[in-house]
């Protein structure tokens, strides 16, 4: 998870007008009631026949539930950008106006309500892209000048061949049916759509139940990064770098490299 945070002047110029609205492309937008631009697919029951779905995937959220969304955002990601966007009440006026749809994968109900989001990042933006004056207009010209520089620091770089994972986030009454799961497989399958080779995510070190859900699904970690004293700006200590290679279909494939190290690697007595 991270906020695009751009300061560059061609985004201020891109921004002025639309709060960021103006990175969605015309196509996004239209026939679809400016939300919704695909219905991926129906999760349901096990038979076909069966009970409606308990949820379908789809690009994009309603903008009527832009408060709800930011919401979610804000109760999963609360305790590691909190110290710096709140109070609560300007942070979720801030996430609000900084979604960006999309970059948004969802999760909805029957009656079209949101239960999950996973975000994604490509060079064009990120689910939270925001610039100066975005956080002036919340928080003032001294609360931006600080929170910006910071905020900053959440960016992730993105390498060629990959997409990147820009957070995901489950409503509490959805946890459990598998939403998550489902919003990673999109996030696979969308990474395939757009050619990339592998997705890549972090994930910090007190969230040991996400990242085991990221192994299940093919993930594997490639590194860390230890925060230092930025720990008590963020709340947290260090964070793995995940990635997971994926075929065209966006389905996990194994890892070559750790692949062959597992087979060259030496047993121990009693090992199989």
């Amino acid at each position: 998870m991270g906020c695009h945070y751009c300061t560059s002047r061609r985004y201020r110029q891109r921004t002025d007008d639309a709060s960021n609205r103006t990175l969605l492309p015309p196509a996004f937008a239209a026939g679809t009631g400016g939300w919704l631009a695909e219905t991926r697919h129906a999760a349901t029951g096990p038979n076909v026949t069966g009970p409606p779905p308990r949820f379908t995937i789809a690009t994009g959220f309603p903008d009527a539930q832009r408060g709800a969304v930011a919401r979610l955002f804000w109760d999963a990601f609360s305790d590691k950008l909190g110290r710096l966007l709140r109070p609560e009440a300007q942070a979720l006026r801030f996430i609000e106006e900084a979604l960006v749809p999309h970059f948004a994968l969802s999760a909805l109900d029957p009656e079209g309500q949101v239960l999950g989001i996973a975000g994604i990042k490509t060079e064009a933006g990120g689910l939270l892209t925001a610039g100066y004056r975005d956080l002036q207009k919340v928080y003032g010209h001294a609360g931006a000048l600080w929170r910006g520089p910071l905020l900053d620091l959440t960016e992730r770089r993105l390498e060629p061949g990959q997409l990147l994972m820009d957070g995901i986030f489950v409503a509490a009454q959805a946890r459990g049916q598998g939403v998550g799961q489902a919003l990673l497989r999109e996030v696979l399958a969308e990474a395939a759509r757009r050619g990339c080779r592998e997705v890549r995510l972090d994930v910090i070190d007190r969230n040991a139940r996400a990242r085991a859900l990221y192994e299940r699904m093919g993930f594997v970690a490639v590194g860390e990064e230890r925060m230092g004293l930025l720990r008590y700006v963020f709340g947290f200590a260090r964070s793995t770098t995940m990635v997971c290679a994926i075929d065209r279909e966006g389905r996990s494939v194994e890892r070559a490299g750790d692949a062959a190290e597992q087979h060259e690697r030496p047993r121990g007595p009693g090992v199989r």
